[in-house]
């Protein structure tokens, strides 16, 4: 239940970001470059066994791929976020609502 939680915790968490890196170029440039420090940020933890890689030219789901880590003896997960453009049907003012204090129904990659 516990990985459940932490599941639906970075799914939000992320969904957030990506429609935050829409409006803002500052922060979606950021975002690429060090993603876990935007997620820190945002008080979520990712584990050492987790490389997060963002890719702004995809478009779709969030892509895991699982290797065996031969050095620490345990798996090592990539997680490949896709961070197309903004759809255009997606309001500006609903954006900002999505990132801060609201929210609205508002899947990433929904676009394609």
């Amino acid at each position: 239940m516990q990985l459940l939680q932490e599941h639906k915790a970075f799914s939000k968490v992320l969904s957030k970001m990506i429609a935050q890196s829409w409006c803002d170029p500052t922060f979606k440039q950021e975002f690429i470059n060090n993603p876990e420090s935007k997620f820190a940020a945002a008080g979520v933890m990712i584990p050492e066994n987790v490389n997060l890689q963002l890719d702004p030219s995809a478009c779709g789901n969030l892509k895991i791929e699982q290797i065996f880590d031969e050095l620490n003896n345990s798996p090592a997960f990539t997680y490949t976020v896709p961070l197309a453009a903004k759809a255009g049907d997606v309001a500006e003012e609903n954006l900002t609502a999505w990132t801060g204090k609201g929210e609205i129904p508002l899947i990433p990659g929904s676009c394609c």
